[in-house]
């Protein structure tokens, strides 16, 4: 039996019809671009791209972007983004932001779908979308700028900043580096008192030897040999007091990780399926890479975990796990 959902099931374009959440139409954008365009005005060695497995990837960033970056990758964050905005009522931020802010940080902007988003809302503030890759579309939004800076093997990144009220951190946390000299920076050129927020997804398992289960354990040793390890946003909430942040609170929105759940809204079912069809592009290059497994295999362990997500029991929950706190909280 296929247990296969199709267009016609899907959930997810739901969401976008006509009477559904709409945000701003980033993709209209993305869509156009071809591969050339991602590389113009860089440089040859950084822009080199490949292809591995019938994906494309940017070849000098591989050691700690192991992920593809084609059209394809990107329609998927894009719409996991529209779909998180939808299930989250159309918040940009959880942090009890009280005065539009006057400078912005938006790191690890993947997209740039946040920082455009918020700059729309916004006017009067100047946003900066900060990544070490280059995937953002230029929309001609004049309140947001894209920066593409090493936070992590770049300790003075911060530099450039003065004033800043708010940051806006998404998920670029898993690699320990990262948060290290993010909060450093953080610290040095935000206003005292600013607010800096945190987001990551959290895999919850329950179901010790079930597929999901099989795959993430494999997932997290992959990415280990990069530097990564996804249980990390746990630690993000003890790191900030470390550091000196004061406020610090910890918001935990858990979707169950089975589409049959009759807990389930039509967006978090949405965004679980849609989290879903991510698998195979957050898993093949690491899987073939570090661990010497086929694409093939890699394919079936995904395509197995998908199943079980799709249309099996219960596995456990997908936590977007949001944390934010105060620089300099007196």
């Amino acid at each position: 039996m296929d247990d296969t959902i199709t267009d016609s099931d899907s959930t997810i374009g739901d969401v976008f019809s006509s009477d559904g959440f709409s945000t701003t139409d980033t993709m209209s954008s993305v869509d156009t671009l071809d591969l050339d365009s991602l590389a113009e005005g860089r440089d040859t060695e950084d822009s080199r791209l490949i292809q591995r497995n019938g994906r494309v990837y940017y070849e000098r960033e591989l050691d700690r972007y192991p992920w593809p970056m084609d059209l394809d990758a990107r329609g998927r964050q894009q719409d996991m983004y529209n779909i998180a905005l939808a299930h989250f009522d159309g918040y940009l931020f959880h942090a009890p932001i009280i005065e539009e802010p006057q400078k912005v940080l938006d790191i690890g902007t993947g997209i740039g779908a946040w920082a455009i988003d918020f700059a729309d809302v916004f006017r009067g503030s100047t946003v900066f979308g900060i990544d070490w890759v280059y995937l953002q579309a230029d929309l001609g939004t004049p309140n947001v700028h894209f920066i593409i800076e090493d936070v992590e093997n770049y300790p003075g990144w911060y530099s450039e900043f003065r004033n800043v009220d708010y940051v806006h951190v998404g998920q670029i946390g898993h690699r320990v580096q990262n948060l290290r000299n993010i909060l450093n920076g953080i610290s040095r050129c935000c206003k005292p008192g600013a607010w800096v927020e945190f987001g990551d997804w959290v895999v919850e398992l329950e179901d010790p030897n079930g597929p999901v289960h099989q795959w993430y354990v494999e997932l997290q040793l992959a990415l280990s040999r990069y530097g990564y390890d996804l249980e990390f946003p746990i630690l993000y909430s003890s790191t900030m007091e470390e550091k000196g942040f004061g406020g610090i609170t910890i918001s935990d929105n858990r979707i169950p990780m089975s589409l049959n759940d009759t807990t389930h809204t039509m967006t978090s079912k949405a965004l679980l399926e849609c989290w879903a069809y991510t698998l195979e592009d957050l898993s093949m290059e690491p899987m073939t890479e570090k661990l010497g497994h086929s694409a093939e295999y890699v394919h079936e362990l995904c395509s197995s975990a998908q199943r079980a997500i799709l249309t099996g029991g219960k596995n456990g929950y997908l936590n977007w796990r949001v944390i934010y706190g105060q620089v300099n909280h007196v």
